[in-house]
């Protein structure tokens, strides 16, 4: 009974200190995909904005757009 609670303690003690250790790795990680996201988001944004001043000038052309 007592090498359980011996046991339990030890895998206590090296779940947080492995928890320490990722977290710096998961923050890098995190850090990096929100760049990237940002990126993505931007480029989107970037490529409807000049779809619509295309759609625009199309319809300008035809003489839909008054």
């Amino acid at each position: 009974m007592n090498f359980r609670h011996i046991f339990f303690f030890v895998f206590i003690i090296l779940a947080v200190n492995l928890q320490q250790s990722q977290a710096s790795w998961l923050t890098d990680l995190k850090e990096k995909s929100e760049q990237t996201f940002q990126y993505v988001k931007n480029a989107a944004l970037e490529v409807i904005e000049v779809g619509q001043k295309a759609a625009d000038v199309a319809a300008t052309a035809r003489g839909d757009k008054h």
